[in-house]
C-alpha cells in the first residue's frame, strides 16, 4: 500500500490474495465467525466481475457489499504515496456512478444518506480540508435498514 510505482505482476497476485488469507486469519477467533464472509468477498462486484469467485449481487453475502463500500471509499478518501486522497463528495460521485455495476445499489444509497446526515466522512473531510482529524461517529442501524 505504501509503494510508490505500480506494483508487478507478483505483487498484484498477492494483493489479490488477501480476502482469502484475512478470512484464514479469521477463521482462528469464534467470535468473528459472522464477518469471516464479509472479509472474503468484499472484492465481488454486483455484475460478477469481482473477486475471488465472480459472485453476482444476490450471492454476495450483504455484509461483504456494505464493507465494499466502506472500504472504497476509504480508499479514495485516504492520501497514498502514489497519490493524494479524494475530497469526500468526488469518492460519493464515483460510488454513485458504479452503483449497479460494481456496488450493491441499496448499500452506496444508504451510506450516501448516512454522509449526508454527518454519520460517516467526518475525518476524511477535514483532513482534506487541513483540519487536525476527530473521531468518527458510529453507524448505527446501517446493516438492519438494508435488511
Amino acid at each position: 500500500l505504501k509503494k510508490n510505482a505500480p506494483l508487478d505482476s507478483a505483487e498484484a497476485a498477492a494483493m489479490k490474495a488477501h480476502p482469502e488469507v484475512g478470512a484464514e486469519i479469521l477463521s482462528h477467533v469464534p467470535q468473528l465467525k459472522d464477518v469471516i464472509p464479509g472479509m472474503l468477498y468484499h472484492h465481488e462486484r454486483v455484475d460478477g466481475q469481482g473477486y475471488p469467485k465472480g459472485l453476482r449481487h444476490g450471492r454476495i453475502p450483504l455484509i461483504a457489499r456494505i464493507i465494499s463500500v466502506a472500504d472504497t471509499y476509504d480508499a479514495m478518501t485516504t492520501t497514498r504515496p502514489y497519490r493524494g486522497g479524494l475530497h469526500p463528495e468526488m469518492a460519493m460521485k464515483e460510488l454513485k456512478n458504479h452503483s449497479g455495476r460494481q456496488f450493491d445499489a441499496a448499500v452506496v444509497n444508504a451510506f450516501i444518506r448516512a454522509y449526508r446526515k454527518g454519520r460517516i466522512g467526518q475525518q476524511a473531510a477535514e483532513t482534506v480540508k487541513g483540519a487536525a482529524p476527530r473521531k468518527r461517529p458510529a453507524a448505527h442501524g446501517t446493516i438492519a435498514r438494508l435488511k
